[in-house]
């Protein structure tokens, strides 16, 4: 039956309650600054039930704050998904371990991501990462580190290797965007401005110093939001990183300026022929973005919050890092240059949304994340099935088939074994100790209908299966349906609050 909840603010409930509105109020009330019915539109949210002049909102699986406003008044609830907490838990401490243990688990592969893809910027890795958006104080400031770590690097090399601006190259000496050069003297610029000898260049001066700006001041807004003495650290030493250049530069020069335009920075700067100038146009602008979303503000305000979201989102990314953290714990490193991000693993020749390859000595294990097969070409079933119908949509042709895991251990450059499977958060809803039916069938055939896959062939194979049950590891054997001799086999792995350290020797 549905709880009708509270209106005490902050309140923290599990996701099998479910949140009722009066009918009569549905036109005067907002969720998360949305209006009911676009709120009840999202794809993770569903009504369960309209009855006696109200309306049910079921919250199940979903993670995160519902901000609930009302003509006189606002509600806020967290919500935690149950299934991963033992029955003793309360929501209280569900939310706790989400926010210290999940949460800070995906930051450190999110932290690892973004410091080994370069060329990827911290936003497009939460994207990839989390499918959405959700921002953190944690997320954001590995975002901070990572741009105020470029900005350094692009600002050593434009006052180190080459004059500040195209301009610099015509002349011997230059007044105009602060800096004071002759061809005798080194570069160091900023050590005066003139605002009536303020020219184009000087847009490369301002939004240097805007964006280092920017970071101090969410350094102090993060500050000053956290209890956790890690994260003040690592804000503090953004705040000092970014003063550091400020003054080191002299670009205080331009403390009185008010923030650029953006059209018209692109405008400005993208005309310079300098490969610099676009790049660290792009770090201002998601530091500007990052300095004025609306959460962030709200973040610094009102205490550590995180938007409502489906949790299994999270749980994929926490079930990768748990992975990758045991490999790490039994000595495996990963390999320099070996990271893939949303982009094609040429061994395969087929996408996939990560790929990581770590070594020991002679044994090499890939963790590939999402790997996208094409059925028409590597499925076995489907690829008869297709080939069977005459005219054949393109859209079928676009299908792609994605296991969420597949973990390959070589022994001298040969495949030993093939991991291949799913990561769900979900149970048996009878004995929730075991995984649904329908998941274990899923995994068998992903077995039974890519084993033909030409770079798996004559390569031993075994299910998996990541999912929040309460049991130990457990090793399903199932006969083969083509042989009956042979035995497949699916390892149902748990993850949950109680066991969350994976032990992947059997690998």
């Amino acid at each position: 039956m549905p709880s009708k909840l509270s209106s005490r603010n902050q309140k923290i409930i599990w996701d099998d309650e479910e949140y009722q509105i009066d009918l009569s109020l549905i036109s005067n009330v907002a969720i998360n600054e949305k209006p009911l019915g676009d709120f009840l539109s999202l794809p993770y949210i569903r009504i369960s039930q309209i009855e006696k002049n109200k309306i049910s909102i079921s919250l199940k699986n979903l993670f995160g704050t519902i901000r609930i406003t009302f003509p006189e008044k606002e509600e806020q609830i967290r919500v935690v998904p149950k299934k991963p907490f033992d029955k003793t838990d309360t929501p209280e401490q569900g939310y706790k371990f989400i926010q210290q243990k999940v949460l800070r688990d995906i930051g450190n592969l999110i932290t690892m991501l973004v410091k080994e893809t370069k060329d990827i910027q911290p936003s497009e890795v939460f994207k990839i990462v989390l499918k959405q958006r959700p921002w953190s104080i944690e997320f954001l400031v590995i975002a901070l580190e990572r741009y105020l770590k470029m900005l350094e690097e692009f600002c050593l090399k434009l006052f180190n290797y080459g004059p500040v601006h195209k301009d610099l190259l015509k002349r011997t000496s230059y007044f105009g965007s602060t800096a004071k050069l002759s061809s005798k003297l080194p570069i160091y610029p900023y050590l005066e401005f003139h605002q009536n000898t303020f020219t184009y260049d000087t847009y490369l001066n301002k939004m240097l110093f805007q964006a280092f700006y920017f970071i101090i001041l969410e350094s102090e807004l993060l500050y000053h939001s956290t209890q956790d003495k890690g994260i003040k650290k690592r804000v503090k030493k953004l705040e000092n990183g970014a003063l550091l250049f400020l003054n080191r530069f002299h670009l205080w020069e331009f403390f009185h300026q008010m923030p650029l335009n953006i059209a018209e920075l692109q405008q400005r700067v993208l005309t310079q022929q300098n490969p610099y100038y676009p790049k660290i146009l792009e770090i201002y602008k998601e530091v500007t973005k990052l300095l004025f979303s609306k959460t962030t503000l709200e973040i610094a305000e009102e205490g550590l919050e995180y938007p409502l979201l489906n949790f299994a989102y999270l749980y994929e990314a926490w079930a990768i890092s748990r992975i990758l953290d045991s490999l790490q714990k039994q000595g495996y490193i990963l390999k320099k240059e070996s990271l893939i991000l949303g982009n094609k693993v040429r061994e395969y020749n087929r996408r996939a949304r990560a790929s990581f390859i770590f070594s020991k000595g002679d044994t090499e294990i890939r963790v590939v994340w999402e790997l996208k097969f094409k059925p028409h070409v590597d499925s076995l079933y489907l690829k008869s099935l297709i080939e069977s119908i005459e005219e054949l949509p393109e859209e079928v042709k676009k299908i792609r088939i994605k296991p969420d895991l597949l973990i390959i251990k070589k022994e001298k450059g040969k495949i030993q074994k093939i991991l291949l499977g799913d990561i769900k958060f979900r149970v048996d809803e009878e004995n929730q100790k075991l995984p649904k039916l329908s998941d274990i069938y899923k995994i068998l055939g992903y077995i039974l209908d890519l084993r033909e896959f030409r770079y798996f062939k004559n390569a031993q194979i075994e299910g998996i299966l990541i999912y929040p049950g309460k049991i130990e590891m457990l090793k399903i054997p199932i006969i083969d349906p083509k042989n009956n001799r042979n035995i497949l086999y699916i390892n149902l792995i748990p993850l949950n609050s109680r066991s969350y350290e994976f032990n992947l020797e059997f690998i």
